[in-house]
């Protein structure tokens, strides 16, 4: 936290304003990882007969990686109304806790906070006071060495990187002019395979 003042910011306007959140401020980042042998094959619990198949199965392992992180911090843009030159970032004239809206994708935050600051003015909105959607995301792996000699491995792995290929919502929109303020227009989060093949030695 902190004023992080910029050149693009509201000169002139009341200090306080502009004390802040920092841009890359996030409330909480939660990571979680873990690796799993499988139990098949060769003296494991389950498919233990030993045929050319079941041997196949043994040896597997699993790995997950999952990162959940708070939104990020932002504010509405407003038109520049100042008269005080140019360079000025307006923000725009805030009536209410923006963030108490619907949170949904067609009104992520509560538009109807926002209003243009009238002419000669500057506006009344605190930078960085709006928080961005909630991120989720799960990799996963699945890998098997194999020996080759001594100690000398092959490892096949395949990995999918947003494993859930679920919709990961990026920031709102924020141009108070614009239709479709408080909006969610971006998406990320497509599922991605890799496979690869390393010597380990």
């Amino acid at each position: 936290q902190g004023s992080d003042h910029k050149a693009t910011g509201q000169a002139g306007a009341i200090p306080q304003v502009d004390y802040g959140l920092s841009d890359f401020n996030q409330k909480y980042v939660y990571k979680a990882s873990g690796i799993y042998e499988l139990p098949f094959g060769k003296q494991k619990r389950f498919l233990n007969g030993g045929n050319w198949f079941e041997n196949q199965l043994g040896g597997w392992r699993i790995s997950g990686f999952m990162t959940v992180e708070a939104g990020m911090p932002f504010n509405v843009a407003g038109n520049d109304t100042s008269n005080t030159g140019g360079g000025i970032q307006m923000r725009a004239n805030e009536s209410c806790n923006p963030n108490s809206g619907p949170k949904t994708f067609a009104q992520y935050f509560n538009t109807s906070c926002f209003t243009q600051p009238a002419a000669n003015t500057f506006a009344n909105e605190r930078r960085n006071d709006i928080f961005g959607p909630r991120n989720t995301n799960v990799d996963f792996s699945a890998f098997k060495e194999f020996p080759i000699f001594d100690t000398l491995k092959f490892q096949f792995r395949t990995d999918a990187f947003s494993a859930l290929n679920h919709p990961v919502p990026q920031q709102p929109q924020n141009t108070l002019s614009g239709a479709t303020l408080g909006q969610i227009t971006g998406w990320g989060g497509a599922r991605t395979l890799q496979l690869s093949a390393k010597i380990l030695w």
